[in-house]
């Protein structure tokens, strides 16, 4: 396109909605794709045998190696590896891709990682390595965010590699 082409756009109205009945009809779909969210959910924990009780919070940690070091706690640094993957297998994100591990703070992870991490983060001890099961309430909710779906359940493998103690 240069600055001297004219585009032309034609508009209609396809339809109209009353205001009240077009929000019944998001809330309703919304609704049904939570609903959806928590079922595969239940599903895959009941396939992958997944007998730890969740936190109040809904999330789940399962411990594969027990942590020797400090527990992370809020203000703290903290150095990660991790690989998540939404739970029917489709890929996320991976520090082991590239085999770079990742230095986070506590209480205040940036944009892009879901809040649950942050709460099992202050569960792991150093050298501890657990699966983090993240329903979508604790992740992205209903934001569709990096092409990912709305209501996205996430499993979170994370290797705590250091624990660098705020002494504030």
């Amino acid at each position: 396109i240069k600055n001297t082409d004219v585009i032309r756009f034609d508009i209609s109205i396809i339809s109209k909605e009353d205001r009240k009945v077009f929000s019944q009809r998001v809330y309703e779909k919304k609704r049904a794709q939570a609903e959806q969210s928590r079922n595969n959910l239940q599903i895959y924990l009941h396939d992958n045998d997944i007998v730890e009780k969740p936190r109040p919070s809904g999330l789940i940690i399962q411990t594969i190696i027990e942590g020797y070091g400090a527990k992370a706690t809020s203000g703290d640094l903290v150095k990660i590896h991790y690989t998540a993957e939404l739970i029917d297998g489709t890929p996320y994100q991976s520090t082991r891709v590239n085999n770079e591990p990742v230095t986070l703070t506590l209480s205040g992870l940036p944009q892009g990682y879901p809040r649950g991490l942050d709460e099992a983060l202050h569960q792991m001890r150093e050298g501890e390595i657990a699966k983090i099961i993240i329903p979508s309430h604790l992740a992205f909710g209903q934001q569709e965010i990096q092409n990912l779906p709305p209501f996205a359940n996430f499993v979170y493998e994370v290797e705590m590699l250091k624990v660098e103690k705020n002494n504030k």
